[in-house]
C-alpha cells in the first residue's frame, strides 16, 4: 500500500500573543518596509534604554525580533552570533526566575523560527527549569511549555518525548469546566492515542476536542488555527482507518481554515509558523490522494508544496528538507525512478548534515530508497538500507509503533522472504501483529493489512497451510472492513483490497490439492471475481497514469490467471481456455496503451467532436460525484452508471475507433480479429508468460503453442538489448537467436508471409536478419538469413490489427524532406539579431541530401505533392498530409523511453515566423487526419520504445495508426540515411508492381545485399526498416505522359501549319 509520512500538529506558543504591540509594531513596520539599517539602530537603542531604567522585565518579548532584525542585516551565522552574545548579556541582568524564563522562550521562538528546533526544544526544556523555580507557578504557564516541547518533539520525530510531554499535561491540575483545558486534555489524549496506533479512541478524543473549541470566543485564532490543527491530526486517523471520504473533508477544512487564519492580522513570526502548518496539510492532502490511488494529484500538490517552501522557507529549511523526501516518495510511487532518487539521495544528505533532530525522517527517507533498490533487485544494498531504518526506527520508538513503522515492518518483512529469509520475515510479520493485538488496537484496516502481508510471507516461504489460513483471516477481516464502510467510496477502496488476498489464496490453493480440471476451473472462477475488481477500480480513478499505476501493481493477478488457462488448455485441449489466456495477455498491454496515451490531459482525437469529448469529461465526473454521497444508497451512482453506458452505445457506433482504442473489451476485439486474419500469412504471437517463453503460431482456423528454451533466451536477449543500445550487433547472436525463437516453430510456418507479434525486448529484433547456420561475417550470415525465404510484417498487439475501413483518397503521395541544410540554419540565424534566443538543438540537426534526393526522384516519378526544405514545417504537414494513398516523411525523430509525451518529429523552422514550433509531439497526432495506406517514416530513432525497454515502435507508430494510417514503413532504432534511402527507393519499385508491402520490403532489401559490401552487409545498415501494420498491396501508379506527348504533337502540327501558309502564294 502507498503511503505518505502524515505530520500532526501541536499549536504554538501562547506567548506569541502576549507582546507589547506598540513599539513592536513600529519596530515591525520599518523592519518589513525595508529601514533595516533604522531597526536595528532603533532596537539596539530601546533595548539599552529598558536596561538603563530598570525595565529589563520587558526585555525577552523583543529577543526573537532582535534576532529577525539582525538576520536583515547580517548573515546567518553572523546574525545568529550577535543574537546569542545579546542573549548571553541579558542572561546575566536578573537571576528573577519569571524573566528567565521568558527569556529562555523568547530564544527559543527565535531558534524556532530560523527552523531549528532542536535549539528551540533545548531552550524551551531551559524555560521549564525556571518556571519551576517560581513561587506557585501557574498551572497555565506550565501548560503552555509542555505543549510547546510536545510540539518540538513531534517535529524533531522524537514521538517518545512528545508523549511524555502530553501525559505531563495531563497530569497538571486544570479546571475540567474550562473548555481551554478540554480542548488540551482531549487533543493530546488524541495524540497519544493516534501514537498508539488506538485510531478509535483518537478520533473520539478529536471529536470532543472540536466541540470544546466551539465554546471558546470565538477568535480567529481558535475558530481557523486551532480547527484546522485538530482537523489535520483527525484526518490523519481517518486516513488510517481508510475512512477516506471523511479524511477528505477533514483535510480539506483543516486547509481552508489554515488559509483564513493566514489572511487575518498576525506578526511575522506567527505567519511563518502557521504557513509551515499550512504547507504541511498541503502534504498531507497529498498523502490521503496517494493511499486512493490518485497519484497525480498527490504529485501535483506536493511539488506545489515544495515550491512554496523553497521560496518561503529557503533551499535550506527543515521543511524544505523534508518536502524532498516526500517527492522521493511520490516518483517511487509513480515509477520516476530517476528523480525519485535523486530527491531521496539530496534530502537525505541534507538531513545527515542538519544539527536538528530528524532521525525519523532519515529513517522513513531511507525506507523508501531501500524500496527502490529493492524494485532494482539492488539486494545487498536494499537489505543494508532497510536494516538501517529499521535501527533508527527502533531507536526512536523504543516498543510502541506508530502507522509508519508498522507500514515500514509490512514492507522490510516481505523483501526479507522474498529474498528467502523467511524465519526472519516471518518473525517481523508477528511482531507487529502481537502489537496490534497486544494494544487491543481497534483498527481493521492495519489488522487486516498485517494479516495480509502475513500470509504473503507464508506463501513465499512454500508454507502454503499456513498462507491459506492466514488468508482465510484476512478474509473474515476484509468482511468486517466493507461492513464498517460509511460511504459508497469507502466500500469501493474496500473492495479494491481483494484481488491480492485472492490471488495469495489460490497460489496457496494451487500448491496444495491435485490439479485436475475442476480444481483449476474453481481457481479460474475465483480469479475472474478479482478481474472484475481491478477493472472496475479504473473507473474510479479519474487519472489514467494512476490506471497505469494499477495494472503494474496487479500484473502478478494476470499472470497466474494467464498460467491457469494455460494449464486448463494443456489438460483438456480445449482451444477457448488458449483464447482466454491471450485475450488476457493482450488485456493489460492494451489497457497500459490505454492509460499511457491519456497520460497527457492536452490530447485532442481527430474524428472525434470536441462536444463528445467534452460530455465524456462531464460524465466521468458526475460518476465520480456520485460517489461522494454520505451513505451507501447506490441510486446516484447506479444513474449515472446507466447514462455512461448509454453513451458508450453511442461511441460505439457513431465513432467506432475511438470507442475501440477506449473501451472495447479485448475478448470482443479478438474475436473480430480473428476473422480477419490472412490466409496466406502466418501470425506468430510471442509470449512471455511468468518465468518462460511461447509462441502461439496461428494460421487460418490453426492454433499452436510451442514452448521455449527460457532459460537459455533470457541469457539471449540480455545479449540483445546490450547489441541494441549499441546499435551493433555479433553475427553470432542471430544464429543463436534462430535456434531459440524461431526454429521450435519453423514446422509450422508454412506460408512465405509472416506478421509477428514480438513480446519485450524481442521488439528490438528484426526477425528476417535470423540465420539459420552460424556465421562469422556479415555477407555468409545474409545467405542464410530468414530474409532469403520469408517476408515480415509486424504489430505491437493482436488486438491492435482491427481492420480499419476502405477510403477514397485526394492524392497519390504526398512528401515532406526537411532536409536541414546549412543554407536553411543560415535563413533562420539571420532571423535573429540576439543569439541567445537561437534554437541550438536545430542548429546541430544533421543534414540529409540523400532523404531530399529520394523525394525528388518519387515525386518525378509519381503524382505527388513535395514539401521541401522550408516548405516542410509542421504546419504545412498538418493541414496537408491527410487523405493521400501515401506520406513519405524523411527526417529527424527523438524518442523518450523516460517520458513518452518528449517523443516527437522534427520539421524545418518557418521563415515567415522562426518562433514557431517546428516539433510535432506523438500527443499531437491523434487529433490529425492523417488517412492513408502507408506512411514512410524515414526518420532516425523513429521506432525506438517510448514507454518501457522493450515495448518498441508504439509511440508515433500508435497514433499514426489512430490518426488513419493503416500502416507505416519505419525504422526500429538508428538508421543509416544512405542505405535506408537505397531500401526506399527500391520499396517504392515494389509496390508500384501490385507486390504487398511486405514482400516489396523484402525484394528492396535483397536488392540492397546483392551490391552492399565489407559493413554494408551488417543488419543495423538493413534490418532496421520494417512494415509495421496492414501489409496489404498499396495501388501506386507512375505520372501519365499522354497528355504531354499529345501536347507536343498539337503544337508540331500547328508549327507545320504556320510554316506551311507562309510559304503559299497569296491569292
Amino acid at each position: 500500500m502507498s503511503r505518505l509520512l502524515f505530520l500532526f500538529f501541536f499549536f504554538l506558543s501562547l506567548s506569541l500573543l502576549a507582546q507589547d504591540l506598540s513599539t513592536k509594531a513600529e519596530l515591525e513596520s520599518m523592519f518589513e518596509n525595508g529601514q533595516e539599517k533604522q531597526a536595528l539602530i532603533q532596537i539596539e537603542g530601546f533595548t539599552q534604554s529598558l536596561i538603563e531604567q530598570g525595565k529589563y522585565d520587558s526585555l525577552p518579548q523583543y529577543l526573537d525580533l532582535y534576532g529577525r532584525i539582525l538576520q536583515k542585516n547580517f548573515d546567518s551565522n553572523e546574525s545568529e552570533k550577535r543574537l546569542l552574545a545579546i542573549h548571553q548579556t541579558w542572561e546575566k541582568i536578573s537571576q528573577n526566575p519569571t524573566y528567565q524564563r521568558k527569556l529562555a522562550k523568547s530564544l527559543a521562538n527565535w531558534f524556532e523560527y530560523i527552523g531549528n528546533n532542536t535549539a528551540a526544544y533545548q531552550e524551551t526544556l531551559f524555560a521549564l527549569e525556571w518556571a519551576a523555580k517560581e513561587p506557585n507557578p501557574k498551572q497555565e504557564v506550565l501548560a503552555s511549555l509542555y505543549l510547546n516541547l510536545g510540539g518540538l518533539a513531534v517535529k524533531n520525530m522524537d514521538l517518545p518525548a512528545a508523549k511524555r510531554h502530553l501525559a505531563q499535561v495531563l497530569r497538571l491540575e486544570l479546571s475540567e469546566s474550562d473548555p481551554e483545558n478540554v480542548y488540551f486534555a482531549n487533543s493530546y489524549l488524541g495524540n497519544i492515542s493516534y501514537f498508539s496506533a488506538n485510531l478509535d479512541s483518537a478520533a473520539y478524543y478529536y471529536q470532543e476536542t472540536l466541540e470544546a473549541i466551539d465554546q471558546l470566543d470565538p477568535t480567529p485564532r481558535n475558530q481557523f488555527y486551532r480547527k484546522s490543527i485538530i482537523l489535520n491530526n483527525l484526518a490523519g486517523v481517518q486516513m488510517a482507518q481508510s475512512d477516506f471520504e471523511a479524511a477528505e473533508q477533514s483535510m480539506s477544512l483543516a486547509i481552508s481554515f489554515g488559509e483564513q487564519y493566514m489572511a487575518s492580522d498576525l506578526e511575522a513570526l506567527e505567519y511563518q509558523k502557521i504557513l509551515q502548518d499550512y504547507l504541511r496539510s498541503l502534504d498531507n492532502l497529498a498523502g490521503l490522494y496517494k493511499q486512493m490511488g490518485f497519484y497525480s494529484r498527490a504529485k501535483q500538490l506536493l511539488e506545489f508544496s515544495f515550491r512554496r517552501k523553497s521560496e518561503e522557507l529557503g533551499e535550506d529549511d527543515l521543511n524544505t528538507t523534508k518536502s524532498r523526501i516526500l517527492l522521493g516518495q511520490v516518483y517511487f510511487d509513480t515509477q520516476d525512478l530517476d528523480l525519485a532518487r535523486k530527491y531521496l539521495e539530496d534530502g537525505l544528505e541534507r538531513l545527515r548534515q542538519s544539527d536538528q533532530e530528524n532521525a525519523y525522517w532519515l529513517g522513513d527517507g531511507l525506507h523508501t530508497l531501500a524500496r527502490i533498490e529493492d524494485f532494482l533487485q539492488n539486494e545487498d544494498k536494499a537489505d543494508s538500507l532497510y536494516r538501517l531504518a529499521n535501527g533508527i526506527f527502533e531507536e526512536e520508538f523504543q516498543g510502541e509503533y506508530d502507522v509508519i513503522y508498522l507500514d515500514f515492518l509490512k514492507n522490510f518483512s516481505l523483501f526479507l522472504a522474498e529474498n528467502q529469509r523467511i524465519n526472519e520475515a516471518v518473525s517481523l510479520s508477528r511482531t507487529a501483529r502481537n502489537y496490534l493485538a497486544e494494544i487491543s488496537s481497534d483498527n481493521l484496516y492495519l489488522d487486516y493489512n498485517q494479516a495480509v502481508n502475513q500470509a504473503a510471507i507464508y506463501e513465499l516461504g512454500n508454507q502454503y497451510t499456513q498462507a491459506l489460513q492466514t488468508s482465510s483471516e484476512a478474509l473474515e477481516l476484509w468482511d468486517q472492513l466493507v461492513d464498517q464502510r460509511t460511504s459508497l467510496n469507502d466500500s469501493l477502496q474496500a473492495v479494491f483490497q481483494k484481488p491480492q488476498l485472492i490471488l495469495i489464496r489460490n497460489r496457496s490453493r494451487y500448491h496444495l490439492e491435485n490439479r485436475d480440471v475442476e480444481f483449476l476451473k474453481s481457481i479460474e472462477k475465483e480469479l475472474l471475481e478479482g478481474l472484475q475488481i481491478i477493472d472496475s477500480q479504473s473507473d474510479f480513478l479519474f487519472e489514467p497514469s494512476d490506471i497505469g499505476i494499477q495494472l503494474d501493481l496487479n500484473r502478478e493477478y494476470f499472470e497466474f490467471l494467464e498460467q491457469i488457462e494455460l494449464e486448463l488448455y494443456q489438460i483438456s485441449g480445449n482451444e477457448s481456455h488458449l483464447d482466454k489466456l491471450l485475450a488476457y495477455h493482450e488485456h493489460a498491454r492494451y489497457r497500459q496503451i490505454r492509460s499511457r496515451l491519456q497520460k497527457n490531459q492536452l490530447v485532442r482525437f481527430g474524428g472525434t467532436p470536441p462536444d463528445v469529448q467534452e460530455r465524456e469529461q462531464k460524465l466521468k465526473e458526475k460518476l465520480k460525484e456520485s460517489l461522494q454521497t454520505g451513505n451507501k444508497n447506490l441510486s446516484r451512482y447506479s444513474q449515472t452508471k446507466e447514462e455512461w453506458a448509454d453513451f458508450l452505445d453511442s461511441l460505439r457506433i457513431q465513432y467506432p475507433s475511438y470507442f475501440q482504442l477506449h473501451f472495447e473489451t479485448s475478448e470482443n476485439v479478438l474475436k473480430r480479429v480473428y476473422t480477419q486474419l490472412n490466409p496466406d500469412i502466418t501470425y506468430l504471437r510471442y509470449l512471455h508468460l511468468g518465468k518462460d517463453w511461447w509462441v502461439l503460431a496461428i494460421h487460418g482456423a490453426e492454433k499452436n503453442l510451442i514452448p521455449f528454451d527460457a532459460q537459455g533466451l533470457s541469457k539471449a536477449l540480455d545479449k540483445l538489448a546490450d547489441q541494441s543500445s549499441k546499435n551493433s550487433f555479433q553475427p553470432a547472436l542471430f544464429h543463436e537467436l534462430y535456434q531459440l525463437i524461431w526454429k521450435p516453430a519453423a514446422h509450422h510456418v508454412q506460408t512465405k508471409r509472416v506478421a509477428v507479434i514480438p513480446e519485450g525486448l524481442l521488439f528490438n529484433l528484426s526477425f528476417e536478419a535470423l540465420s539459420t547456420e552460424g556465421k562469422d561475417n556479415w555477407s555468409e550470415l545474409v545467405k542464410y538469413s530468414l530474409l532469403q525465404d520469408h517476408s515480415f510484417s509486424y504489430q505491437y498487439g493482436l488486438l491492435l490489427m482491427d481492420d480499419q475501413a476502405n477510403q477514397a483518397y485526394d492524392d497519390q503521395l504526398v512528401a515532406f524532406a526537411p532536409g536541414f541544410f546549412d543554407q536553411m540554419k543560415q535563413r533562420y540565424q539571420a532571423a535573429f539579431l540576439d543569439r541567445q534566443f537561437l534554437d541550438k538543438s536545430y542548429m546541430q540537426l544533421i543534414p540529409q541530401p540523400f532523404t531530399r534526393r529520394l523525394v525528388e526522384e518519387i515525386a518525378s516519378r509519381f503524382d505527388a505533392r513535395t514539401f521541401l526544405e522550408s516548405g516542410s514545417t509542421v504546419s504545412n504537414f498538418k493541414n496537408e498530409a491527410g487523405k493521400s494513398r501515401i506520406i513519405h516523411l524523411g527526417t529527424h525523430a527523438f524518442s523518450s523511453n523516460v517520458n513518452p509525451n518528449d517523443t516527437h518529429l522534427v520539421f524545418a523552422k518557418s521563415s515567415e515566423n522562426p518562433l514557431e514550433p517546428h516539433e510535432l509531439f506523438a500527443s499531437e497526432i491523434y487529433e490529425l487526419d492523417l488517412t492513408s495506406e502507408l506512411a514512410v517514416l524515414l526518420a532516425c530513432e523513429s521506432g525506438k520504445p517510448a514507454y518501457a525497454p522493450g515495448e518498441g515502435m508504439i509511440s508515433l507508430a500508435h497514433a499514426f495508426n489512430y490518426a488513419g494510417t493503416k500502416s507505416l514503413l519505419i525504422g526500429l532504432g538508428k538508421i543509416d540515411e544512405k542505405a535506408s534511402v537505397s531500401i526506399a527507393e527500391d520499396f517504392y519499385d515494389f509496390l508500384e508492381d501490385g507486390l504487398s508491402k511486405d514482400e516489396a520490403l523484402r525484394n528492396a532489401k535483397l536488392n540492397y545485399l546483392s551490391q552492399a559490401k565489407g559493413r554494408e552487409l551488417d543488419p543495423s545498415f538493413w534490418a532496421s526498416l520494417i512494415i509495421l501494420g496492414d501489409a496489404r498491396p498499396v495501388e501506386l501508379k507512375t505520372k501519365s505522359y499522354l497528355g504531354l506527348i499529345f501536347t507536343g504533337i498539337l503544337l508540331v502540327f500547328l508549327v507545320l501549319f504556320w510554316v506551311f501558309r507562309k510559304k503559299s502564294p497569296s491569292l
